[in-house]
């Protein structure tokens, strides 16, 4: 029992690994189906009508998602297989705008796999140029494809389609002359499919042209094309036979072969060999009826493929106008959009400026309170400390005085009080610095003269006080009322001298006092000071010794 039971695991086993094997190749093959190059040979090689029409769906949707993804390489490869097929299915139309627009998307492209595509849609173009008779067209194309190409591949089917253009041209030599420079490159090319078709094309040459060997030629390549399996060949083989018989004047193997090139042209479900070989059979009659069908059915069959291709070169030729126009349109849109921007940006520049303004008007009306809030203040501490606590002492004296020399001492102290009240108001006014600044620091600087003290001024009417700003004019009344105000209070000095000098756009004050002098401290005097001078971009220094007296020197 344990046997069987382990035979029948081991046999699930098995037929797991083979199902999973199976799933995997199952897997490859769709994957395969489902490439570009799997239906690119479908298309070009099968004959089966189901297959070519999937393959061609399958190309539309290859196209379409390209197109999404902006892939142009993918874009121009899809319609380029699809010309190709609509080539063998003799739609040559819509083959010739199918490869155009093909032709379009990489026209000015010059990667290796653009070049790749652009050599094969103008050989294709080429073909269809042959095919609807435009031959110096098609030769221009066959020409400007053949300096791209890149492979013997390539190369040689060039060849072989400008030997057939020069036999529909009747130009038989030069036909002759590319078939066989084509069959020499093609002798190392394997499979030899290629060989038998330029080998075939040669000999039909040679028998328009009446060349002994021509039967040998043709033959060789049929036996080829029959050797390789090659069926999708036996037609021209066929025909070419049977027209070379016919030539000949041998018509029943010319009937035998235009039979074999029908039966063929069936089988494949080509309609134009069917109406080809159809053509020859009844041209083998000698009937006159049947001749003069045959050759005004031909003659308005090309009137009608000419008259269609100008059409698809009318539309290719519109397209390349359109596009042009449509790249004006867009230059002249951008134009106009950057001129909206440019507007759309001064405007924005202007109301940032204006509100910019207005901003920095509300910022200055603020600190402009606030300083003077900061004034007020500092004038109240001053009068409460210096004459409020004076008058109070006075008021004291005199409810105590007696005696007139009580009553004069109290006159003087308050006549003391009053110059310290002015001297407050003068520290504290509002100046008008814009007209007459040269006399209004003179009479600040001459108003701390006294007996015990001489101030000197030097050179105050030669700066041109016309150029220099509000803001900095006022700077410099208020810093030398703080130096001669802490003179007055600390310094005990006798001369004061105080110079000033305009150079290379700058003005420079010197101050200088004999007092006591000191050992330097930034008090609340030297660092207002200080302040007032570097706000308005200047500099200050100060030098003091013991006994030595003050110095100061400013620059701005």
């Amino acid at each position: 029992m344990k046997t069987k039971t382990l035979s029948f695991l081991f046999f699930y086993l098995w037929i797991v690994l083979v199902s999973i094997f199976f799933n995997k190749m199952e897997a490859q093959i769709a994957m395969d189906s489902d490439s570009l190059g799997y239906h690119d040979s479908i298309i070009r090689y099968s004959e089966d009508i189901l297959l070519l029409r999937k393959s061609f769906s399958y190309i539309d949707q290859v196209y379409s998602l390209a197109g999404e993804k902006e892939d142009t390489v993918n874009m121009t490869w899809a319609l380029e297989i699809k010309s190709f097929g609509e080539y063998r299915i003799s739609n040559y139309v819509d083959s010739e705008y199918t490869a155009v627009r093909a032709l379009e998307l990489i026209e000015h492209k010059s990667d290796s796999s653009s070049i790749s595509l652009k050599k094969r849609i103008l050989a294709t173009l080429g073909i269809l140029k042959r095919k609807t008779k435009a031959y110096d067209e098609a030769l221009k194309l066959y020409y400007q494809s053949l300096k791209i190409s890149g492979t013997a591949i390539d190369s040689i089917r060039l060849l072989n389609n400008i030997g057939n253009l020069f036999k529909d041209k009747y130009e038989y030599s030069k036909a002759i002359d590319y078939f066989k420079i084509a069959i020499k490159k093609a002798d190392g090319i394997q499979p030899q499919n290629l060989k038998a078709i330029i080998l075939d094309n040669l000999g039909d040459v040679q028998s328009l042209s009446g060349i002994n060997g021509a039967l040998a030629t043709l033959e060789s390549a049929l036996e080829l094309k029959l050797k390789l399996k090659d069926s999708s060949r036996y037609f021209t083989s066929y025909w070419h036979l049977a027209k070379h018989h016919q030539r000949n004047k041998e018509l029943d193997k010319a009937l035998i072969y235009a039979q074999k090139s029908f039966q063929i042209a069936q089988k494949m479900a080509n309609a134009e060999y069917e109406i080809t070989a159809l053509g020859l059979l009844l041209g083998l009659r000698e009937d006159t009826y049947v001749t003069r069908y045959y050759q005004l059915s031909d003659s308005i069959k090309n009137a009608n493929q000419l008259k269609e291709n100008k059409f698809a070169l009318l539309k290719y030729d519109v397209g390349k106008e359109r596009r042009a126009k449509e790249l004006i349109e867009i230059e002249v849109e951008s134009e106009k959009a950057k001129r909206l921007w440019s507007q759309v940006v001064a405007v924005l520049l202007v109301l940032i400026m204006v509100l910019a303004y207005y901003i920095l008007r509300l910022r200055n009306r603020r600190e402009k309170l606030l300083e003077i809030i900061k004034t007020e203040n500092r004038i109240s501490k001053k009068v409460h400390d210096v004459v409020a606590n004076d008058l109070y002492q006075v008021m004291a004296k005199l409810q105590m005085a007696t005696d007139s020399n009580s009553k004069e001492e109290i006159l003087d102290e308050l006549e003391e009080i009053y110059f310290k009240t002015r001297d407050i108001s003068k520290e504290s006014n509002v100046l008008d610095v814009l007209s007459n600044f040269d006399k209004l620091l003179v009479d600040l600087l001459l108003s701390y003269k006294n007996d015990k003290t001489t101030v000197i001024t030097k050179n105050t009417q030669k700066i041109d006080w016309e150029i220099v700003s509000e803001i900095k004019k006022n700077t410099i009344y208020r810093v030398l009322q703080e130096l001669m105000t802490n003179m007055k209070k600390h310094s005990e000095a006798t001369l004061v001298v105080i110079g000033f000098k305009q150079q290379n756009g700058q003005i420079r004050i010197e101050y200088a006092d004999n007092g006591k002098g000191a050992f330097l401290k930034k008090g609340s005097g030297i660092i207002n000071a200080e302040n007032r001078i570097v706000m308005v971009g200047g500099s200050i220094t100060f030098k003091s010794e013991i006994n030595k007296g003050f110095k100061a020197k400013i620059v701005l």
